[in-house]
Order: structure tokens, then sequence, then C-alpha cells
């Protein structure tokens, strides 16, 4: 058999510092208790642009030709 083993990681390799999050997520978290998580920061939403697909589109749903 192999040996199994162990490793403990002692600090998060990823390291946040900074969560930036909407007024809206904040006050969430704070109805769930969790209002003191550290690193949150609030920010105003940006508006989310819409960008313009590939191709031709969806094109709806079933098509129906009248005769």
């Amino acid at each position: 058999m192999g040996r199994v083993r162990t490793k403990t990681v002692k600090k998060s390799s990823r390291q946040i510092h900074e969560i930036k999050v909407d007024k809206e997520t904040i006050d969430m978290l704070a109805a769930l208790g969790m209002s003191d998580v550290p690193g949150l920061v609030e920010v105003e939403p940006q508006p989310m642009i819409p960008t313009q697909g590939f191709g031709r589109g969806g094109g709806g749903g079933a098509r129906r030709f009248l005769s």
C-alpha cells in the first residue's frame, strides 16, 4: 500500500482582503446573521451594458408559415 500524505494548510493560498457587494447583498447577509464577514465593502451597482452576441440570434420559438 502507498503512504497517505496529510497536509495542513496554515493560510489560504488565495487571500481575499476586500469583497465588493451592493447594499441589497449587505442587507441580505445581515438578515442571515452574517453581517460580520470581514472585508465587506459596499459599492454602488454598475449598470450592465448588454453586448451584441455573435451569429444570427435565437430567432424565437417555432415558426409557422401560413399558406
